[in-house]
Parts: structure tokens; sequence; C-alpha cells
């Protein structure tokens, strides 16, 4: 008898990752950003300052952004001090941290 009752949790704990995992791509922020100053394409997803980098590593710059370009971003985030982009640029993946000079424009 207790093999069915396993089966019927293994399914059940499928059917509810699979839920969490469709419900977090289909939430995923896309768009087009505008610069409204020289900004920053970044390697990880933490501002370039001195506590960040001690704590989690050097974060390398990849390209800066003129005012004005525009890039397209694949994901949105935050964390309790700052927000990121995460974009592609030069067929490299990075991040642009997020300001108020900045526009979004939804696809």
């Amino acid at each position: 008898m207790k093999r069915p009752k396993t089966v019927l949790t293994f399914a059940i704990l499928a059917l509810l990752l699979l839920s969490i995992a469709t419900l977090w791509y289909r939430n995923r922020e896309k768009g087009i950003l505008t610069m409204g100053r020289e900004t920053l394409v970044l390697s990880k997803p933490w501002p370039p300052e001195p506590n960040y980098e001690q704590a989690y590593g050097k974060n390398e710059t990849i390209r800066i952004l003129q005012p004005g370009e525009k890039i397209r971003y694949s994901n949105f985030g935050f964390d309790k001090d700052f927000s990121f982009y995460e974009v592609e640029v030069d067929g490299k993946s990075g991040y642009i941290i997020g300001d108020g000079s900045m526009k979004k424009i939804k696809d």
C-alpha cells in the first residue's frame, strides 16, 4: 500500500514545481530601455561599489551605453538597495543597475 501513496506524492510535487516554474517564466519582465545618461553594463547584478565587491567579487564593465541609446532587456530584478536589468550586449550577458534617468518601453 505504500507504493501508490509514494507515486501520488511524487506526482503532486512534480506538478507543483512545474506550476512554479511556469509562473516564474511568465512573470519575467521584458522590454526596451532608453538611457538618460552614460550607463555601465556590468558583468554581475550589483553596483560596482567596494562593499559589494568585497562580499561578491570584482564587477567588470562590459560596455558603457550613451545617453539616448536603447537596449533590450530580458528580465528585471531587484535587491533591497537597488534594481537591475538583464541585458545582452556585444554577445555577452550583462546587467544594468536601474536609476531614474532610464525610460522603459514595454514590447
